[in-house]
């Protein structure tokens, strides 16, 4: 499991369609409340969440993920547990045929998932490279 340091860059990104936005909020600043830098995805890249599977490229994360300097990105998805579990893994595949996994010589050292308990279960069984999981109740 990847630690974080105050050198890294936490990238936070979510579906357009998700409206749940205080919980990505909430999480960031108790990370820059830690002195760690956040960036929270802008709306381009966050778009190109919706449609996520079958997609053939996601260039405008990996630009997002670039210009940032993103060490580290969280993917938040409120809604249906097995949405959210179909879409980060397919998040997950795209990163890994982009080349952007640190594994892969990328910028990504480490991913994060953050959903409903039930999603998040089945995250750590699909995805088993995922760093960590955040049902929502963490504290400090």
């Amino acid at each position: 499991m990847y630690k974080v340091s105050q050198n890294d860059v936490i990238g936070l990104i979510k579906p357009a369609i998700d409206a749940h936005t205080l919980g990505i909020l909430a999480f960031a600043q108790i990370l820059r409340d830690c002195g760690i830098r956040v960036e929270i995805a802008d709306e381009d890249a966050s778009k190109e969440l919706d449609a996520l599977v079958g997609r053939p490229s996601i260039e405008r994360l990996v630009r997002w993920v670039r210009a940032k300097g993103i060490d580290v990105l969280g993917f938040s998805y409120r809604l249906d547990p097995d949405r959210s579990v179909e879409l980060f893994a397919q998040l997950v595949e795209h990163l890994k045929s982009a080349k952007m996994l640190a594994k892969d010589g990328g910028p990504i050292k480490a991913l994060w998932f953050a959903g409903l308990p039930p999603a998040c279960e089945k995250v750590k069984q699909r995805v088993p490279s995922v760093d960590a999981v955040f049902h929502g109740d963490e504290t400090y």
